[in-house]
């Protein structure tokens, strides 16, 4: 197999790292000489600047430009650099890549993303029905689109309750006073609806895999939480087996005929030993690499799903192997930075 000159967007690695140096990183391990094209919205993404980071980063528009900015962009890069598969890694941005599948193809863009009906049929809002028709559990959920919905809906649910926005983000709220604030910085992030969710007490745990559109994966990697950043994030987490998880994850899988990577977040109910599923990201996690390095390659997978129309076998991961984040500095210099902010346009060169 040829290898592919690939775009990725998502190249911060700060505080709250975003996935696409983490899958860059991946592509690289089973392709070392692959070309990488980095797809930024800011000039300071840290990823950008990584030693094994892309050969070349240009600036695009937000999702909200809409398509024909985006569309604009993407033809200025594919001029310069003829990537022909490109990997989004931001919720954000995945229904706009979706809708816009014929373009891209055209243009001989090749990804790897489900069915318009598929995205949203596992959005937050729609969890509950998700689930029932799955047999499994989700914490009580309510779609709210002002402060007085998300007050009624906090005393129906009984505090302390989860604030989360449409797309991203969560806060824990102990009262009123809290889900006031809190409700009104995740409109200003996200805007409506906000959901006020039931806070289940219990361990996190993650589900990482590639769904191959007809109900069937490519693999799975669970994880469970170990440690927690300010923000809720796994700054630390450890491979586990467990059957239930991953017999709940084929059950979604299949229901919604998911294609392309996906994300499920699971917490585990102590009190009745239920694992509850709060979300379903429909793209790579930040921590992809992790099992890349352990042998279990999930971007990887995504190119020989495009170019054969199938993946390698694999093995499933053995428990124990653990991963725990830490913070690096990254090199640049201030014309290149410039350049980037003024043109859009940045290459990697050889650091000092």
């Amino acid at each position: 197999m040829n290898t592919p000159m690939v775009a990725i967007t998502g190249m911060n690695r700060g505080e709250n790292p975003q996935p696409g140096y983490a899958v860059a990183c991946s592509l690289r391990r089973k392709f070392p000489d692959m070309k990488i094209v980095g797809l930024i919205y800011d000039a300071m993404e840290s990823g950008i600047f990584a030693a094994d980071g892309p050969d070349w980063a240009y600036t695009i528009p937000y999702p909200t430009a809409g398509s024909k900015a985006f569309l604009e962009r993407l033809d200025f890069v594919k001029q310069r650099h003829d990537f022909s598969i490109l990997i989004p890694t931001l919720d954000t941005e995945i229904e706009l890549m979706i809708r816009l599948q014929p373009e891209l193809e055209s243009r001989g863009i090749q990804c790897f993303l489900p069915t318009l009906e598929s995205f949203q049929n596992r959005a937050k809002s729609q969890l509950p029905k998700l689930c029932e028709a799955c047999d499994c559990k989700t914490p009580l959920t309510k779609l709210t689109r002002d402060l007085n919905e998300a007050k009624d809906a906090a005393d129906a649910i009984e505090y302390p309750v989860m604030i989360k926005g449409q797309f991203y983000d969560a806060r824990k709220v102990q009262n009123e006073t809290e889900l006031a604030r809190a409700f009104q910085e995740t409109i200003h992030d996200w805007g409506t609806p906000v959901l006020v969710q039931e806070s289940i007490s219990g361990a996190e745990l993650n589900v990482l895999g590639i769904g191959d559109g007809l109900g069937g994966v490519t693999g799975l990697c669970s994880v469970r939480k170990t440690i927690l950043s300010s923000k809720g994030k796994g700054i630390s987490a450890i491979i586990v087996q467990e059957p239930r998880l991953e017999s709940i994850a084929n059950r979604i899988i299949a229901e919604l005929r998911w294609r392309g990577p996906f994300e499920l977040e699971f917490i585990h109910d102590e009190i009745s030993d239920t694992y509850m599923l709060i979300e379903m990201n429909p793209r790579f996690p930040a921590w992809v690499d992790f099992p890349s390095a352990l042998g279990l390659n999930f971007p990887a997978q995504i190119i020989s799903l495009l170019i054969q129309g199938k993946s390698e076998p694999f093995n499933p991961l053995s428990p124990g192997w653990f991963y725990l984040r830490h913070q690096v500095e990254t090199i640049g210099s201030l014309s290149e930075l410039s350049q980037l902010m003024t043109e859009g346009i940045w290459e990697q060169k050889r650091k000092p």
